[in-house]
């Protein structure tokens, strides 16, 4: 009797002494690996949807702006045609990309 008394208490201060000790640093590692699979994969997929998105617009703009573009050059709608600077490349030489 006495053997199943000082069994369980060990038991129950093992398991008390997990609870509040927390994680193992095997465990913590495991989880961190695991949160970084999962940022890996959010960033992947935010990457494609960036690129996705930035083709979308950038033909976007072209197409109408070719809608737009006049048919003579020496026109005065021809020649801010040739003076503007196009957006698309203005964009990426502030943001880096």
């Amino acid at each position: 009797m006495m053997l199943a008394v000082v069994v369980s208490c060990g038991e129950l201060i093992t398991a008390a002494a997990r609870w509040l000790l927390g994680p193992t640093p095997a465990q913590r590692l495991t989880a961190l690996e695991e949160r970084t699979e999962q940022l890996l994969e959010r960033n992947r997929i935010a990457r494609e949807l960036h690129d996705s998105i930035g083709h979308a617009l950038t033909v976007a703009v072209l197409q109408a702006g070719a809608a737009r573009r006049p048919r003579t050059r020496s026109s005065p709608t021809g020649r801010w045609w040739r003076s503007r600077r196009p957006a698309v490349p203005h964009w990426r030489t502030w943001s880096g990309y």
